[in-house]
């Protein structure tokens, strides 16, 4: 029974995924013939959006380590430190909302899409690459810009504040 019940699910899943797959396709050429805003337009921008916003990042971190490091006053570093750790957490939680968007765009334009879309063809033109290029999924720019450095700068942050705040 149980066994009956997974096998029902997993078909049931087939056909959503395949549902859904199909509708993607019947909105791409939607946007192909009708529309100004298409799949690529979105990406284009969203991918902006995460560059503009590590940007912004990598610049607040490097001001308030350099106020951090300027400041001879104990209160003041604790505040900046203190600051320093909020507002990169604050900025790290939009990086990762950016990056998840973008990663679901970019899956649309590989897998869902038709076989004579570019990403498509790279990605099966990169599959045969090394072994480096295959286990891109936790080693991918994206995932370094959105993820891991976001973190790494909390860490940071929080790692001063225990610091100071035992010293």
């Amino acid at each position: 029974m149980l066994i009956r019940l997974k096998y029902k699910k997993m078909k049931s899943d087939k056909k959503t995924k395949a549902e859904e797959s199909r509708r993607v396709c019947e909105a791409y050429e939607f946007q192909k013939k009708d529309a100004q805003w298409t799949f690529y337009s979105e990406r284009e921008m969203t991918e902006r959006l995460l560059s503009g916003r590590f940007n912004f990042l990598i610049l607040f971190v490097s001001l308030f380590i350099n106020a951090i490091v300027a400041s001879d006053n104990s209160c003041y570093k604790l505040l900046f430190i203190l600051f320093g750790f909020v507002i990169s957490v604050l900025i790290g939680i939009t990086m990762f909302r950016t990056y998840f968007k973008l990663e679901k765009l970019l899956k649309i334009l590989r897998h869902d899409l038709n076989d004579r879309h570019v990403l498509h063809m790279q990605r099966l033109s990169l599959a045969g690459c090394g072994c480096l290029l295959k286990s891109s999924k936790w080693f991918s720019t994206l995932l370094i810009q959105g993820v891991y450095i976001p973190v790494l700068v909390s860490m940071l942050f929080l790692a001063m504040l225990v610091v100071y705040i035992f010293m």
